[in-house]
């Protein structure tokens, strides 16, 4: 018997619930949101020049605002449009009632990228405390002479490289587990309830960004308004109702764009968390494969477990069969 069979199954019985697909279109909702934040910068901007150079012996030119966004947001578009394929291959192969069907090629894409996001990382996590270990030996002028100032900038780039390292090893060893669970005859969940942890964490930080970028949709072009009105300056009145008008939109997209942050990390915290309790309910329980016509469709036995048939198969003691 193939052993890593079974264990594809438990795979597909977790990942065929529609919350994958919603992560998904999450990843293209943000892809959208971020191209019409460029967009409606890159209008403002243009605009902003257009002013200028009415009020001004030196034109600037609109070239770098109208398409320089656009080519630095490829890279990034490639990687959400790629993560959202993976996600939408998850679910197609998770909800296929076919023995070979595998969800693998999702997994592995993710891999992928958590593998990149691991070496970033670290790269990023290495570069600030070797700039936090030079701030506090050199100790700048522009940090004054308070002598707690660096050490309190050391302090916070210590703790911020180590939570950026943390987070990004947890997601790695999250979807390793996955992929080892499915591949393999054993049970694996490491990282799963601490990326379900930080990512409750990051939308709790997410909603406060929330309610700033709420703030700022509700009083941005009253703001402006109020300094147009007070301000005799003509480029001055005109640059101020451009970001009345302009400004609110792009912060509007802002808004949008955290909201969709906001419920990406719900359900990222959903789906790590769910994983953790559906292996770790596997190890409990025991887990049989559903079978077509079958009344047991959580594949979970309940009852005593001395009263469960036994038979050693790829979970070791722990998967019970009829």
């Amino acid at each position: 018997m193939n052993q890593s069979r079974p264990n594809n199954q438990l795979i597909k019985d977790y990942f065929k619930k529609p919350t994958m697909l919603i992560r998904g279109i999450l990843e293209l909702l943000t892809i959208g949101a971020g191209i019409a934040l460029i967009a409606a910068f890159g209008k403002l901007t243009t605009d902003l020049v257009r002013i200028v150079n009415e009020h001004s012996n030196t034109p600037l030119s609109t070239d770098a605002v109208s398409k320089y966004p656009f080519l630095g947001y490829t890279v990034p578009v490639i990687v959400m449009l790629l993560t959202a394929i993976a996600w939408f291959i998850i679910y197609g192969k998770s909800r296929s009632d076919a023995s070979s069907s595998r969800p693998d090629a999702g997994f592995i894409i993710l891999n992928v990228f958590a593998i990149i996001r691991l070496i970033a990382a670290i790269i990023a996590a290495v570069g600030g405390v070797v700039f936090a270990v030079f701030i506090f030996i050199k100790k700048p002028a522009q940090m004054g002479d308070d002598p707690k100032r660096p050490l309190l900038l050391m302090i916070g780039m210590f703790v911020s490289c180590a939570i950026i390292l943390i987070v990004a090893i947890a997601y790695k060893l999250f979807i390793g587990s996955i992929r080892k669970t499915s591949k393999y005859g054993e049970l694996y969940r490491s990282g799963a309830k601490s990326t379900g942890v930080f990512s409750v964490l990051a939308a709790i930080s997410d909603g406060f960004s929330v309610l700033s970028a709420l703030a700022l949709v509700l009083f941005n072009k009253r703001i402006f308004e109020a300094v147009a009105e007070r301000t005799s300056s003509e480029a001055t009145q005109e640059v101020c109702r451009l970001f009345a008008d302009r400004g609110t939109l792009i912060v509007l997209v802002i808004f949008f764009g955290l909201v969709i942050t906001f419920v990406t990390h719900i359900v990222d915290a959903k789906i790590a968390l769910g994983y953790n309790k559906h292996i770790r309910n596997a190890e409990t329980y025991g887990y049989r494969e559903n079978r077509p016509g079958s009344d047991d469709e959580d594949g979970f036995y309940g009852g005593d477990r001395e009263d469960r048939p036994k038979r050693r198969s790829g979970y070791g003691d722990r998967f019970i069969e009829d």
